[in-house]
């Protein structure tokens, strides 16, 4: 062959290889697929297998074109007709090759797809550009009653303190079992429902109430007490671990001199965090006997 027609052919190789569509192309649902294998530990953020996977809606697909579309994801979310508390985007530019897209999302966005309170999933395509939503819906303490909240928050409170472990500087060992008390949950409902009316996320009420005269209100007679406070998670098991996160919320949650708790979650919709959780330790002046 002519050097001028080798020269040729190898330069029509290139071209083809550079041409559009020749390389891999990650469909919305092989999108999807691919940030539920990073959320459960079957790829590069080493997630959690206990995590559920994320599921896809149709309302979340339209909002993230909506954002594509150069709209505000707040208003997006809400013209959509998805009733979000909580909602992030994720927009990745210059390639939809799958493996691209896993090296992107693995390397910057890993905390966001491991985060517990999130649960659903939105994905728009357009070009090389694709546009990631993952939310929550309002939907607090889905199929819970109150006895069933109080005996999951429970549990996971005894859980998380029968295990060592660092909050922030300090370590603190296993901590013993906390008996859950009606009157201190009644100091947590007060303050939750409270934050939820009011719209506000602080331990001291804004007429001034601190949590030390919530508890004397409630009518409960304590050596010492502590609270936490959590807002927006939408289950039991994401408020505990936002409180585990925080090192001076784990340091409540792990103190030995605690035996008895209680808290109480209220939700407002139209309040800037849409859910509030308080939860209220205590030691008794006077030790209470545990029935065998």
């Amino acid at each position: 062959m002519p050097r001028s027609l080798r020269a040729l052919a190898a330069l029509l190789v290139l071209l083809c290889a550079l041409a559009p569509g020749s390389a891999a192309h990650a469909t919305p649902q092989e999108v999807a697929d691919l940030i539920n294998r990073l959320r459960s530990g079957a790829g590069k953020c080493g997630g959690q297998p206990e995590l559920h996977n994320f599921i896809r809606r149709a309302e979340l697909d339209r909002a993230a074109a909506m954002l594509a579309g150069g709209g505000t994801l707040e208003a997006s979310v809400r013209a959509a007709g998805y009733p979000s508390v909580m909602v992030k985007s994720i927009v990745m530019s210059g390639s939809t090759d799958p493996h691209a897209l896993e090296n992107l999302l693995a390397g910057n966005y890993c905390p966001t797809i491991l985060e517990r309170g999130l649960s659903d999933l939105g994905i728009h395509q357009q070009g090389v550009t694709t546009t990631v939503l993952l939310a929550a819906a309002f939907a607090p303490a889905a199929g819970l009653d109150e006895s069933g909240l109080a005996a999951r928050l429970l549990a996971l409170v005894n859980q998380a303190r029968a295990q060592a472990r660092n909050c922030g500087p300090k370590s603190y060992p296993p901590a013993g079992p906390v008996r859950w008390n009606e009157t201190l949950e009644r100091a947590a409902r007060t303050h939750s429902e409270d934050m939820a009316r009011k719209s506000y996320f602080a331990h001291n009420a804004p007429d001034g109430t601190t949590p030390a005269a919530r508890v004397e209100r409630a009518g409960c007679d304590y050596r010492t007490t502590g609270e936490n406070i959590a807002a927006g998670q939408m289950t039991a098991e994401a408020a505990v671990d936002s409180w585990i996160a925080s090192p001076t919320h784990c340091a409540n949650l792990m103190q030995a001199d605690y035996t008895e708790m209680g808290v109480a979650m209220a939700s407002n919709r139209q309040s800037a965090m849409g859910t509030y959780w308080t939860q209220v330790f205590g030691a008794p002046r006077v030790a209470r006997t545990v029935p065998p």
